[in-house]
């Protein structure tokens, strides 16, 4: 239920002068957006922020811009390395995006949680938050998930299969396991997962 990489934990613990900023990676279907409830609710942080609304705010400011306007959407992809190609690139903009949300939140002292797909370690500033990855094994339940999304994915994706999940999947760990973060299994009770986390990370709620 949780994968320890070598010293992902304990490079974690240095970070406790920075606001907590926690941010959940993962594949679509995983529990990404209630696992950010669940952990805010427990640690006591006000702010969540999920890509989906990044999204739509940049493509109010610049909707001409062909990439903006095509942020979370992978329909147009057929082979693996469309799908690939498309996920660092977008992981490349939010990626930039995020830094400077993070700097800010670091100059206020304000704690957040932050989840979304397109959240790949090499683009993000490792050493100011808690980067966690989020997967689900069991196939059954994952696919069931993702074709009845209970939070956040709307039909944008629909007509992209199953299998362009587990892609997407694949390459977020591929790339995860170059920077020796801790990999989560979504199996649990939503609430014990949690817990989990909270006490695998050391983290404490904000008083």
């Amino acid at each position: 239920m949780f994968k320890r990489h070598s010293g992902g934990v304990k490079k974690m613990n240095l970070k406790n002068k920075n606001p907590l900023i926690i941010v959940i990676s993962g594949t679509y279907g995983v529990g990404k957006t209630t696992l950010a409830h669940n952990l805010a609710y427990k640690l006591n942080i006000k702010q969540q922020i999920g890509l989906s609304a990044i999204a739509q705010t940049l493509r109010y400011i610049n909707n001409k811009n062909p990439l903006i306007k095509g942020l979370g959407n992978f329909s147009n992809c057929i082979t693996e390395k469309d799908f690939i190609k498309k996920l660092h690139t977008e992981a490349k903009l939010i990626g930039k995006i995020l830094k400077n949300i993070i700097e800010k939140f670091i100059i206020t002292g304000e704690h957040c949680v932050i989840d979304g797909v397109e959240l790949l370690p090499q683009y993000l500033p490792l050493k100011k938050i808690y980067y966690i990855t989020l997967i689900l094994k069991n196939i059954k339940k994952h696919k069931k998930r993702f074709l009845n999304p209970s939070i956040t994915r709307k039909k944008r994706f629909s007509n992209a299969n199953f299998n362009a999940v587990k892609i997407i999947e694949k390459e977020i760990l591929r790339n995860n396991s170059n920077y020796n973060t801790p990999v989560f299994e979504s199996g649990l009770n939503e609430k014990d997962l949690a817990d989990l986390i909270i006490k695998e990370l050391h983290l404490k709620p904000i008083k």
